[in-house]
């Protein structure tokens, strides 16, 4: 397994929405290493920040031999990492309050702002979170 902290180690940001990628990443790892139950939970404990690696080690199904139990308790605890993100209109609003007040002179930073709404913009709109009109 690569070392932690290395250019191959899988890392995680302690974000909902980098969860599943990280964990789809250690899984193979895992599975070309032969790695199975409490191994498997071990290992990945390693590739954790400080923080995460004390909240995931204090889990009840860390002390198993089922990862996929204790990966499921993991998830639990990152809502959103699963399915549709969830946004509110606070969300979209924090985004508009951030951007009002900067500089955007460059198409880079308009861009950056426009691909920000509309990433939180698009889930409430299919969901009908918010109407066009508020759009």
């Amino acid at each position: 397994m690569p070392v932690h902290g290395s250019e191959h180690a899988p890392k995680f940001d302690s974000k909902a929405s980098s969860l599943l990628e990280f964990l789809d990443q250690y899984e193979v790892l895992a599975d070309d290493r032969g790695l199975q139950g409490q191994d498997c939970i071990k290992q990945l404990l390693c590739y954790l920040p400080s923080d995460e690696r004390e909240l995931w080690s204090g889990l009840t199904e860390a002390k198993t031999s089922d990862f996929d139990m204790f990966v499921a308790e993991v998830k639990v605890m990152y809502l959103g990492c699963e399915g549709n993100r969830c946004y509110a209109l606070s969300d979209l609003q924090a985004i508009a309050r951030k951007y009002v007040s900067m500089p955007m002179p460059l198409v880079e930073e308009l861009s950056a702002y426009y691909r920000a709404f509309h990433k939180v913009m698009q889930p409430l709109l299919a969901s009908n979170h918010i109407g066009m009109a508020k759009r």
